[in-house]
């Protein structure tokens, strides 16, 4: 399922993709609801394993997708 908002009232700053993914960890793991265990990151390949306690694990793949100006 994808969802996307669009709100074109805001002007934000232009986020690139190093930034938007340090925000995006830090959101994670201070997170408390999603009881993570650890957090596993390749900069390199751009993605996050998070293992919750239960034993589930999840990657996160970003992908910066260029838009027009």
């Amino acid at each position: 399922m994808l969802i996307r908002t669009i709100n074109n009232d805001r002007k934000g700053i232009h986020m690139d993709l190093n930034f938007f993914k340090d925000h995006l960890w830090d959101m994670i793991n201070e997170d408390d609801t999603l009881d993570v265990r650890d957090i596993i990151s390749n900069d390199k390949e751009n993605w996050f394993e998070v293992e919750v306690y239960g034993g589930s694990v999840f990657r996160i793949t970003i992908t910066e997708i260029p838009t027009e100006k």
